[in-house]
């Protein structure tokens, strides 16, 4: 949201953050993109394909895991035999993307 503000008050001045924001949720609510819920902001996705996402907790990256999970996951097995009929699953990974991983294992390396 930020970056498209940025981009779009360099020509159109008068344009606000919550312009671009209610924008963003129009289209979600019209299943043009989604929205991703991190701890520290929303964040927009334009792939609305069913996948998840991996948030590096160092650098903020949020990478697409294309991945599904519901053949193999022991929980949505047990859950679908209790009855429950599941529509949609959206699973958020944290931890560190490769290169915070490296540099994370160089520095660890240096101790």
């Amino acid at each position: 949201a930020d970056d498209i503000y940025n981009a779009m008050k360099k020509k159109y001045w008068t344009v606000s953050k919550a312009t671009v924001y209610s924008t963003l949720d129009l289209l979600e609510e019209l299943g043009e993109i989604q929205k991703i819920l991190t701890d520290s902001r929303a964040r927009y996705d334009w792939n609305t394909k069913p996948h998840h996402h991996f948030i590096c907790r160092k650098c903020g990256k949020i990478y697409d895991i294309e991945q599904e999970f519901i053949d193999i996951c022991p929980i949505i097995n047990m859950v679908n035999q209790q009855g429950y009929k599941i529509e949609d699953i959206k699973a958020y990974f944290y931890g560190l993307c490769p290169k915070c991983a490296e540099k994370e294992h160089k520095k660890e390396m240096k101790k």
